[in-house]
């Protein structure tokens, strides 16, 4: 378990209402919100059948207009064109059209209804001698300010002997304040934890150890970054807002 944290200042603009534009909290209350999510089977023999099935949400009351979902892939090709010796058609959406592009698969939706999911699998291509596949999918629209924290998606897969298996051991991200109400130059105190759970079963991947691990930390609007404390063998970018556990 690792801990950092970081000391934030107040712009007293803010809270005086001189706001660039709706924040996570404002746009979770906009009648559309988008969200997606990406998932893998838990364990497939070398790559067969074991694509990512992609699903994306629209959780508001509200249409979404000019949905775009863009699905990428590390160390492995979405273009099922490129599997032998039976050359595949990319697979047709339930909603919209995909296509092709820079190495992205694209998912299009002109219209998503309101309260309505739709889930998509993708049939990449077989390659042989991959380790790991990382699959990311990133949802966006025209009109809407989807949340950071849930418009994009990951998921990894590691190939033990012929098999291979979803990367997922339990771990969290955790943060507490300590002002929630600031005034105007008052400071504030986030706590950010992380924490990762070995795996109990004999094989588990790693022992659920988590590798090259990264947490993204954004600053909330109005606020300035003063200073931090990461933890030993850890370092964080108060540039980037990147705090590396390794």
């Amino acid at each position: 378990m690792f801990r950092l944290w970081f000391l934030l200042s107040i712009i007293g603009s803010l809270l005086g209402g001189a706001v660039a534009g709706p924040g996570t909290v404002q746009a979770q209350r906009h009648a559309a919100d988008l969200a997606v999510s990406i998932a893998v089977p838990a364990t497939v023999n070398d790559h067969d059948e074991s694509g990512p099935t992609v699903t994306v949400v629209n959780r508001g009351s509200a249409p979404a207009y000019g949905v775009e979902v863009v699905i990428e892939a590390d160390n492995i090709s979405l273009d099922p064109s490129l599997i032998t010796p039976v050359p595949q058609e990319i697979q047709i959406p339930p909603i919209g059209r995909v296509v092709l592009r820079n190495a992205k698969l694209i998912w299009s939706i002109a219209r998503l209804p309101g309260r309505s999911v739709y889930a998509y699998y993708v049939l990449p291509a077989a390659t042989t001698g991959i380790q790991v596949v990382q699959y990311v999918a990133t949802v966006s629209s025209r009109h809407v300010l989807e949340p950071e924290h849930n418009n994009r998606a990951e998921v990894w897969q590691v190939r033990l002997g012929n098999q291979f298996r979803a990367a997922d051991p339990d771990y969290t991200v955790s943060v507490a304040v300590d002002n929630p109400f600031p005034q105007p130059g008052e400071s504030v105190t986030f706590t950010i934890t992380g924490s990762a759970i070995a795996g109990e079963e004999e094989g588990d991947l790693d022992e659920g150890h988590l590798r090259d691990v990264q947490v993204a930390i954004p600053l909330p609007a109005g606020l300035t970054y003063l200073t931090h404390a990461a933890p030993a063998g850890t370092s964080y970018d108060s540039g980037t807002g990147i705090w590396t556990i390794g």
